[in-house]
């Protein structure tokens, strides 16, 4: 993955499908809260709230994304023990708090295993992308193949209700001895494919039905936003807030044209002719089958006028995504702020400190490193660092976010004893003693 990637790309990516979770499991606490409030409204408008959930879900995800591929986030860290030497500042000893134990275990979670759920990501939603291109191939040869005219009666019966429906493109009509029930394929060029001999069979009362039901899809343009939603599907397919918004956004899209259709049809034919054209799974099109509940819901829907709600699972299943989202949310929003202790060190932080001076040709092996970097100076392997590497690395590694404002220093296998004696020009010691951790002050 690093060869296709950089590091930051990687690390990016991580932690954003990572915060996607809790902002999945908020989304679905968006989304219940939706479905409970919206029992008696018309389909039209919960659809139109449901969408603008996944939209903002969508956005939110991008401006994560953003956020940690161009900031500056203070790296996660491990735990081992600080020895400071006497007369040297008193190394930080802050209290951590509990949000930040929990950001720690999982920041050391993603530091070992992150490029490993990138890369699986990466080749699930490639193998998933396949299957979508199948899916639109599948689509084409509907288009092409088996296809017959309709007769001038249904193609002017067909331009008839465009024009009633307010639709300025051009729709297309056709049978198809592959469609198994009546759907619309294409944005651009929509074309309604029925199966063969429906249009005979069915009452003309019922068959202008199906066809206003059709046209509806048309009118909303649900064919590119129902492929935008497989590409979110396929983007988020371990995320399982994403999955159930996109489902009852799904059927939500049916029963805002099955209300227009009964608007204009009646009940009694449209539901003759829904029952008729029961059955064909193609999720790539438009078509007239049931969906997110089966037949039954749907006709109960048009007969009772009452949308679906939540079920006592659904309900369970809610809150308990809402509390874990609330915890991690503050975890992350909150543990970034928690303070060191004196037994904690930035083990990740040095790793990527190793990084970044092998791919600066600073040092060629991380074997006997030592550095310090402070508020004063950078030196590596008892070399001090030119003035240009240090401000790189102090905008990078200096930072006083965690140590309310006090300057710091932080060593790494570095012997202070062994430094000052080179500056003074006197021998140096045989006698290491060494300093690896964060301490207050200049201490040099």
């Amino acid at each position: 993955m690093t060869h296709l990637f950089s590091t930051n790309l990687v690390n990016a990516l991580c932690r954003t499908l990572l915060h996607s979770l809790w902002q999945g499991a908020l989304l679905s606490g968006v989304t219940g809260l939706i479905v409970s409030c919206t029992r008696r409204t018309p389909a039209a408008t919960r659809y139109k709230l449901l969408i603008s959930a996944m939209a903002l879900f969508a956005v939110t995800v991008a401006v994560t994304f953003y956020l940690e591929y161009n900031g500056d986030w203070a790296p996660i860290t491990d735990n081992h023990t600080i020895s400071p030497e006497a007369g040297t500042a008193g190394a930080i000893a802050y209290q951590a708090s509990p949000n930040y134990v929990i950001t720690e275990t999982i920041g050391s979670y993603l530091n070992r295993y992150g490029s490993v759920i990138v890369w699986i990501w990466f080749w699930v939603v490639c193998a998933r992308c396949v299957l979508l291109a199948g899916g639109l191939r599948e689509v084409y040869r509907l288009r092409h193949k088996n296809i017959s005219g309709v007769g001038s009666h249904w193609e002017d019966r067909v331009r008839e209700l465009c024009v009633q429906l307010g639709i300025k493109r051009l729709v297309g009509i056709a049978q198809s001895g592959l469609a198994k029930t009546p759907m619309v394929t294409g944005h651009l060029k929509p074309l309604i494919l029925v199966p063969l001999g429906i249009l005979t069979t069915l009452s003309p009362e019922e068959a202008e039905a199906v066809l206003r039901h059709e046209l509806a899809h048309i009118r909303r343009s649900d064919y590119l936003v129902n492929l935008l939603q497989n590409i979110l599907e396929i983007v988020f397919f371990f995320n399982p807030a994403v999955l159930w918004l996109s489902s009852l956004i799904k059927a939500e899209r049916e029963n805002c044209c099955d209300d227009m259709a009964v608007a204009a049809s009646g009940k009694i034919d449209y539901l003759r002719a829904l029952v008729a054209c029961e059955e064909y799974d193609m999720p790539y099109v438009m078509a007239l089958k049931s969906t997110n509940g089966g037949l039954k819901q749907r006709v109960a829907r048009v007969l009772s006028n009452k949308n679906q709600s939540l079920n006592g699972r659904e309900k369970s299943l809610l809150a308990v995504c809402l509390i874990a989202a609330g915890i991690f949310a503050t975890a992350f929003v909150n543990g970034g702020g928690g303070q060191k202790t004196a037994t904690q060190t930035d083990s990740a932080w040095t790793k990527n400190m190793i990084g970044d001076l092998l791919k600066d040709g600073l040092i060629t092996s991380p074997d006997n490193l030592s550095f310090k970097i402070g508020t004063d100076e950078f030196v590596v392997n008892y070399k001090k660092q030119p003035d240009a590497i240090y401000r790189k690395y102090r905008a990078k590694y200096v930072s006083t976010r965690y140590h309310e404002g006090a300057d710091w220093i932080w060593y790494y296998e570095f012997d202070s004893q062994k430094w000052e004696a080179m500056n003074n020009g006197g021998p140096a010691t045989d006698q290491t003693q060494t300093k690896t951790g964060i301490f207050k002050g200049k201490a040099n």
